[in-house]
């Protein structure tokens, strides 16, 4: 509840997932301590409704909404709402521009995001979670995390024909999604089949 309330003053939401029975994850879950390992139904979501019971009641006292991220089990008996990474309903209220929803096809089937450019990358975050799906080896994002400059435009220097591979996507049209541009500036943009990025 500690973690709740300090949370409370900086965001209006909490985004939950669950994991995910990756090869690589389970193999990392073991390796926490000998005493440790997974239960056959480690992965069975159901499996955790009390949990989802208290964490909605206990958010809602102090005003959080909790939603899950590409969840496909219906949480809604708690007031728990799927959610979405790239919320089109988020950034229109933020914003204040019209942003039409279009699912982004190269996600999950219960991703809800809309269609976006991602400005992230793998294998840079050295926070080394267990359940990390995003990072191979950790070795690999803390070297990347050496090579990392502030000026640039991306975590990590992007190689050239990528960044030309991107430059050449800018000047496609765009039909009504967010695009993000610069590699870092978030721009919310209603485009006309007809009307050039």
């Amino acid at each position: 509840m500690a973690l709740l309330e300090n949370l409370a003053d900086y965001t209006e939401r909490i985004v939950i997932s669950f994991i995910d029975p990756y090869r690589k994850t389970k193999i990392r879950m073991r390796s926490t301590g000998e005493d440790f390992d997974l239960s056959p139904d480690s992965f069975e979501v159901g499996k955790y409704e009390e949990f989802f019971g208290w964490l909605a009641r206990e958010a809602g006292k102090i005003n959080l909404d909790v939603f899950t991220c590409a969840e496909t089990i219906d949480l809604s008996k708690y007031g728990i709402k799927h959610g979405k990474c790239i919320d089109d309903e988020l950034v229109s209220m933020i914003t204040g521009e019209t942003v039409p929803f279009k699912k982004d096809p190269s996600q999950r089937a219960a991703c809800g995001c809309v269609l976006s450019r991602d400005i992230g990358i793998n294998d840079t975050c050295i926070f080394g979670c267990k359940y990390c799906y995003a990072v191979t080896d950790f070795k690999k994002a803390s070297a990347n995390l050496r090579k990392h400059n502030p000026k640039w435009e991306a975590l990590i220097d992007i190689p050239e024909e990528i960044k030309l591979k991107e430059k050449h996507s800018d000047s496609e049209a765009v039909n009504g999604h967010l695009k993000c541009t610069s590699y870092g500036q978030l721009i919310v943009h209603q485009f006309s089949s007809t009307t050039p990025a």
